[in-house]
Formats: structure tokens, C-alpha cells, sequence
């Protein structure tokens, strides 16, 4: 039974709105606010890529990322990331992750067709929801947003000067190392609650207009415990963003079979009331995927990755 005391009176009515008006949202920082504050310059170099690409139209984007690992002071493993994305103005992309520890994946986006496939084997084409294909997609293009993510409270952003990338008028900002509060951190990421951010140096570019992001270089440095060991990770990221605004041509690759959805995936997904059938083993998707976010949404739990995401 509800109780129409004042409060319950707002909650009904919506005390202080106009008839019909829509509840009101918090806005978080806004990207294109980047010149007024430091918040929304993280905003804009984390943005997501669907939204740059609003901003920027067809593009493309390049990344290298170079890391070396270091267990108490000894040289471990070291690692690098190459990213390449292209994109055509009409949502077409081409896509290719590759690193020196023998993975790779190579996508292409065609309007609802998916063709993906790992590294050395032939492509697969198969239709999938636009959510599943972003997070692909998302993957490549957010090399950058990862680094500054780590880095987190200790990162700071300082305007320095007016430049021109990408055939657009952008915003050169510096970036070194603050003092910040430990990250905010749980479950595998718990770790970064006891890291150090040992240094940071480099220079990100913005687009003036929109705040999106065309281009960072940046050095760091953290180190954190791991067992009764000290780690340290030292990065290297070259990130930039090609002909803004260009207009790209996508072309499919000829060589590629189609994924059939299996019996039991094709009667899961009916009866969960999906439409298109999305076959999506690589990242976590198909029906697995689908029946968990189901029991999340029914339990009110907050959703977690699917098997596989960064």
C-alpha cells in the first residue's frame, strides 16, 4: 500500500516538472566540454568509437602499443599491439588486431553481416545483432581508452596550444603524472587498488569542435604486487586517427563460409524471443550469453562481461 505523504506525492506527481515533462537524467561530463574541465577531457579520450564516429565520418585508425613486463626488477615478457580500423561514412568497417604473441582477429562489418575470423583461418559470415558488432569493433579503437582507464586519477591533462590532425582544428593537451586516490577496483581488476603510476608522459590531441579523440602518445609506467612479487608494466601507445571525414570503401572478402546456427541454438534463442539468430561463439555471445543476461535481468544484478571482453 502506498502512503500519499508529501514525498509520495512528488514521487507520483513529479513535484517541481512541468505536466508531461520528462524526468530528468544526470549528465555526466560532456567530451565537448573538454576546454572547461579535466573530467571532460577523460570523457573524450574514452570515448566510445560510436560515438566518435558520429563526429568524424569516415576514418581510419591506427594503434601500436608496446609493452614490457618486469617481475621484481627482472625482465619478463614484453608484448605488442598493432590496432587498424576503417570506416565508411554509411557504418561499413574493416578491423585487425594483431600482436606478437600470435593472436590476431580480422572483421568486417557489411550492413547486418558480420565476416570475422582469428588469426590463419579462413573468414566466417554471419548476421548478429549491432550491440555484438560495436563491441568488436569497440575493442580496436579503444587501445587509447584502455591506457588512460589504468591510469585513472593519475593521469593529468593540460592544455597546451591549438594544432591541426586529421584535417580538423584540435586541442594539443600534455600529459604527465598527479597524485590521485587508489582506483576504484574489484574482482580481477582488484589489483589496481595497490598500484603505483611510477611516470607518464605524452600529448593527446582532441577535435576542438566535438571533443573527439584523434590522436595520443604516451610513456608509462605503473607497478603493483603481485603475491609476494612486484610487478611492472612499461607502455609505449601511438595512437592517431587518419583522414577525417574521407570517404572509405569497405569490400567484403571473397573467401569465407557461413555459420550455420546449431539445432540448439537456433531452438534457445526462439524460445528467448530473439529474432535473429546470432552465432556469436567467439566473444561470448549466442545463446550462453543470452540466458545470462536473462537470470541477470530477472535477478536485478548489475550485468557482467561476457567470456573473453577486455
Amino acid at each position: 500500500m502506498l502512503l500519499l505523504t508529501p514525498m509520495g506525492l512528488c514521487m507520483v506527481e513529479g513535484c517541481g516538472r512541468r505536466p508531461g515533462a520528462r524526468p530528468r537524467h544526470h549528465r555526466g561530463p560532456q567530451p565537448k566540454m573538454h576546454a572547461r574541465s579535466r573530467d571532460a577531457r577523460l570523457a573524450a579520450l574514452r570515448m566510445s568509437h560510436s560515438v566518435a564516429w558520429k563526429h568524424l565520418g569516415g576514418h581510419r585508425f591506427r594503434a601500436t602499443h608496446r609493452v614490457s613486463v618486469k617481475v621484481d626488477g627482472k625482465p619478463d615478457r614484453d608484448l605488442v599491439s598493432r590496432y587498424e580500423l576503417t570506416c565508411a561514412p554509411e557504418r561499413d568497417c574493416h578491423g585487425r588486431e594483431e600482436s606478437s604473441a600470435e593472436y590476431g582477429v580480422e572483421l568486417y562489418r557489411m550492413g547486418e553481416q558480420t565476416f570475422f575470423r582469428h588469426r590463419y583461418q579462413r573468414f566466417m559470415r554471419f548476421s548478429e545483432e549491432p550491440e555484438e558488432a560495436n563491441r568488436r569493433i569497440q575493442r580496436i579503437w579503444g587501445a587509447a581508452a584502455a591506457v588512460v582507464e589504468l591510469l585513472g586519477s593519475r593521469l593529468a591533462v593540460t592544455p597546451a596550444g591549438e594544432t591541426t590532425a586529421a584535417g580538423r582544428r584540435a586541442t594539443r593537451y600534455k600529459l604527465s603524472r598527479q597524485h590521485g586516490p587508489p582506483a576504484r577496483a574489484s574482482g580481477a581488476r582488484a589489483w589496481r587498488k595497490k598500484m603505483q603510476v611510477l611516470s607518464v608522459k605524452g600529448e593527446a590531441l582532441l577535435d576542438t569542435a566535438t571533443g573527439a579523440p584523434l590522436g595520443i602518445t604516451i610513456s608509462y609506467s605503473v607497478s603493483a604486487p603481485k603475491g609476494a612479487h612486484r610487478v611492472t608494466i612499461s607502455g609505449q601507445l601511438e595512437a592517431s586517427v587518419l583522414q577525417a571525414g574521407a570517404s572509405q570503401k569497405i569490400t567484403p572478402p571473397r573467401d569465407f563460409i557461413v555459420a550455420r546456427p546449431r539445432p540448439r541454438e537456433t531452438r534457445d534463442l526462439r524460445m528467448l524471443g530473439s529474432h535473429r539468430l546470432n552465432p556469436g561463439w567467439f566473444r561470448g555471445g549466442g545463446p550462453q550469453a543470452a540466458h545470462r543476461r536473462a537470470r541477470q535481468g530477472m535477478s536485478g544484478g548489475a550485468p557482467r562481461p561476457a567470456r573473453g571482453d577486455p
